[in-house]
């Protein structure tokens, strides 16, 4: 089978599982066992499709997780009027802790690799927020401390042994 044949039919098996809410893994990885930046590109269009114009929910929670891999895990604590997480974990031991108490939020987040972090700690009632967290390779850590009016939407791409701490109070 070719690679492109096989990225194609990964694709449909990843939208069938996104929107069916299967209770199941699906397999979208490569031969290595590892996504290419070219193969994030088109998952995030696809895992982000439907949020909306401006990309902000709007009163409603809704959390969509895909794992593939051993060990991952997500925790998302919230007290908010609407919110939308969408992430993605493909690997091992990757970690996500969102603890957030904000008006809304809108969070998309790719791990892709082993023993990546995400910890984010937010108490900004009256904010909307919104990220897009990407870490490719392994061991990537990710800390989020508070928000404000230049952190209110933020992007973050990491790319292998990296450390990040924000504070923004």
């Amino acid at each position: 089978m070719k690679p492109s044949t096989k990225i194609i039919l990964s694709v449909c098996m990843l939208i069938f599982g996104v929107y069916s809410f299967v209770n199941g893994q699906v397999s979208v990885e490569n031969e290595e066992g590892v996504l290419t930046e070219e193969e994030l590109v088109g998952l995030e269009e696809v895992l982000f499709i439907g949020s909306g114009a401006s990309g902000s929910p709007t009163a409603y929670n809704e959390v969509y997780i895909e794992q593939v891999g051993s060990g991952n895990w997500v925790e998302i604590t919230s007290n908010t009027n609407g919110n939308l997480a969408q992430i993605y974990q493909n690997g091992g031991e990757n970690q996500i802790l969102l603890s957030l108490n904000t008006n809304n939020f809108f969070h998309q987040i790719i791990q892709n690799g082993n023993s990546n972090q995400i910890f984010e700690f937010t108490n900004s009632p009256s904010m909307n927020i919104e990220a897009l967290y990407n870490q490719t390779g392994d061991n990537n850590a990710l800390f989020v401390h508070g928000r404000n009016s230049l952190s209110e939407k933020i992007t973050v791409n990491m790319s292998g042994d990296q450390t990040l701490i924000i504070r923004s109070y």
